[in-house]
């Protein structure tokens, strides 16, 4: 009797051990499946790109150019090729290229004098045309001009914007502008691109 009792409860022990063991071992496994889930649902995950160039440049954030008025200016018979006067015009052209950047981005632009000491004709610089919607003059040192790049996901090709500042140097009879001949007129461009933030 004692012997058939013995018997009944290392059965039910080893009954109980094993569930036990089942148990735990379902309990590893499903933490461990979860765990898998997770890392590998994350993994596929990354941060946007981020890679801006302006006129082929890389720009992290922000570039500046040093522009020599002559080198942008139109052809005018009137005046010797690489030399500006009063009546030369001309284009400052920038490309700034978001095609390899995951996000919409804002830009700024402005422009400074290069060079604070010199004193420099009374060029005048400005985008669009006069007398339309789009014109807008730009003073030195103080106006900015912005604009926006929409990422477009199905075609990032499109993700660039050309840029185009006119200038001109205005013929004014009243004011004697001698004191400018054989002197370069350089000045500061800078753009800055960011990651427009105002649809987060």
């Amino acid at each position: 009797m004692k012997t058939k009792r013995t018997k009944n409860k290392v059965l039910n022990m080893c009954i109980l051990a094993t569930l036990v063991v089942a148990v735990l071992f379902a309990t590893v496994t499903i933490s461990a499946a979860r765990f898998s889930s997770v890392i590998s649902s994350d993994s596929t995950n990354r941060g946007a790109k981020w890679w801006v160039k302006v006129n082929n440049y890389e720009a992290f954030s922000t570039q500046s150019f040093i522009v020599n008025l002559a080198d942008t200016a139109d052809e005018n018979e009137n005046v010797a090729e690489g030399t500006v006067a009063p009546g030369s015009s001309g284009t400052l052209t920038f490309l700034i290229d978001c095609t390899s950047c995951e996000v919409d981005v804002v830009y700024t632009l402005s422009i400074d004098f290069h060079d604070a000491a010199t004193e420099y004709p009374n060029i005048m610089f400005f985008v669009g045309t006069s007398g339309q919607s789009d014109y807008q003059e730009i003073e030195i040192g103080e106006t900015q001009i912005s604009g926006q790049i929409p990422l477009n996901i199905e075609n990032m090709s499109t993700q660039s914007e050309t840029v185009e500042i006119n200038w001109v140097w205005p013929v004014d009879e009243s004011v004697n502008e001698s004191e400018f001949a054989g002197k370069d007129f350089q000045f500061d461009v800078t753009i800055i691109a960011s990651q427009d933030q105002s649809n987060l």
